[in-house]
This record gives C-alpha cells, structure tokens and sequence, in this order.
C-alpha cells in the first residue's frame, strides 16, 4: 500500500479523527473515548464522540497558539514536526492536570484526556477560560524520549 492509497484509506475508516493520536501512540496518554485500530500495519485511534473531539480540537488549537513561543514556533502556518507537537499535547495535559489538582487536590495517576477536559469543563465553563499562561511552564519543562547515542 502506498502513502497515497494509505491516507485515502485512513480518512475512511477513520472519520472522527483523535487529534490527540501522537500521545496516544507514544504511551504517554490514554482516553476513554479513543477506539484503536490498526491499518496495514500502522496504528490509529478514533474518537467514540464528536462533541468532545470538536473540545479536544478547541482545546488543542488554542494550546498550540498560546505555547508556539514556548516550542519555538514563531507561525505555526501548518503541522507541527512530532517531536514540538507531542510537547504540546502532553505538556499541556500535564499543566491541565497539575492545575486541577492545585484547585481540588485531587491529581489521579492516569492522563485521560477525557477525563482531564471534562474536569476543566467543570471547573472553568469554556476551554477558552482555561488559564492557558499557566501550563506553559509544564510545555517548556516536557522532555521526550532521549535520542539514541550511536554505538
């Protein structure tokens, strides 16, 4: 299968995309709306619910504007490399959970997406009112896999 037919066949199946589908892969988060699949060979994850992956994007894009400076991303015009894009995404849970846990004392061991926005829903009303300039610090503080030194 080529990366052409790929796609095509991603888009497919894959209606509801979940925009958080690098942290999912990586290991460093879960949801409990997200439905794995796999297509030749490569994994994918979809959202079980459209009105919380239209909260995910919301939440999302306003993260990756608020923290382009941070990453180091003067105009984030279209993707983002992987490495800058799974800083946002899980830096910004860890801040989100960090930030409730500073509110109700409660942390959890576990960065369920969901479970994490749903949360911020109930403490601040709007993504928008999410105190955005305080995760940031959790995004610059993120460090990925260490690269592998040659042998």
């Amino acid at each position: 299968m080529d990366e052409n037919e790929f796609r095509a066949a991603y888009r497919d199946i894959n209606e509801v995309r979940c925009v958080f589908e690098k942290g999912l892969n990586a290991r460093r988060c879960v949801c409990r709306r997200a439905r794995h699949f796999l297509l030749a060979g490569r994994e994918g994850y979809q959202c079980a619910s459209a009105p919380r992956q239209a909260r995910c994007v919301a939440y999302l894009d306003l993260l990756r504007q608020q923290a382009r400076f941070t990453v180091g991303v003067a105009q984030p015009d279209g993707p983002l490399p992987h490495n800058k894009e799974l800083r946002i995404q899980i830096g910004g849970l860890l801040g989100l959970k960090r930030l409730l846990a500073e509110r109700s004392g409660e942390a959890g061991n576990e960065l369920d997406v969901d479970r994490l926005l749903t949360a911020a829903a109930d403490e601040y009303g709007a993504v928008e009112d999410i105190p955005f300039e305080r995760l940031l610090s959790d995004i610059a503080a993120f460090q990925g896999r260490r690269r592998r030194g040659k042998t």
